[in-house]
């Protein structure tokens, strides 16, 4: 399953690195700067969003703590049910069952979403036990990058359903979820 978020990982620091900057709609947000695009690599139909806004007064390391922890999740994703964790690699990879809610009258959906986060190593920068050290391209970069993508369930067939879907929820699809988060 976590082939799924590095190949997200992958698409996302290409993206924060330069690739895929043109094109982008603008979609009206009072509080945010929100874009859209198409990119067949991700979806031929569902456009990827893209949200930008600078928090004031927290490092990047906050930030990603609170988007990394479930607990805090539900504070401030009102969409965010619940998740079981299916497999751990360390390291702040894991697979996991999540339930994201909808509003009636469709049922909630479960999906099985494989997560990362990666910090960029800038030059002479000691490493973190708690994520992936990635090399960074650019000798400026700090980011940390927080990425979710869907994984084929059938990878994962060792476990029963009962135990992570006991609602026999309908599956749905996370095509991406990142977060590039810089102080």
């Amino acid at each position: 399953p976590i082939h799924f978020a590095l190949d997200a990982l992958a698409f996302v620091q290409a993206y924060h690195h330069g690739t895929f900057r043109d094109n982008w709609t603008s979609v009206v947000d009072k509080e945010l700067t929100i874009s859209k695009r198409t990119f067949p690599e991700i979806s031929q139909a569902i456009p990827v969003h893209r949200a930008d806004r600078v928090i004031e007064g927290v490092s990047a390391e906050e930030v990603a703590s609170v988007v990394l922890n479930y607990d805090y999740r539900k504070r401030w994703d009102d969409r965010f049910d619940s998740v079981v964790v299916l497999e751990e690699y360390g390291a702040n990879c894991h697979a996991s069952f999540m339930v994201s809610k909808t509003g009636f009258p469709f049922r909630d959906r479960g999906m099985f979403v494989a997560s990362l986060a990666a910090k960029e190593n800038k030059p002479h920068h000691s490493a973190s036990n708690s994520m992936i050290n990635v090399q960074s391209p650019s000798p400026t970069s700090s980011a940390i990058y927080c990425v979710s993508a869907s994984f084929n369930p059938e990878s994962i067939t060792q476990f029963q359903a009962t135990k992570y879907n006991p609602y026999n929820l309908p599956l749905g699809r996370l095509y991406l979820d990142a977060w590039v988060i810089q102080t």
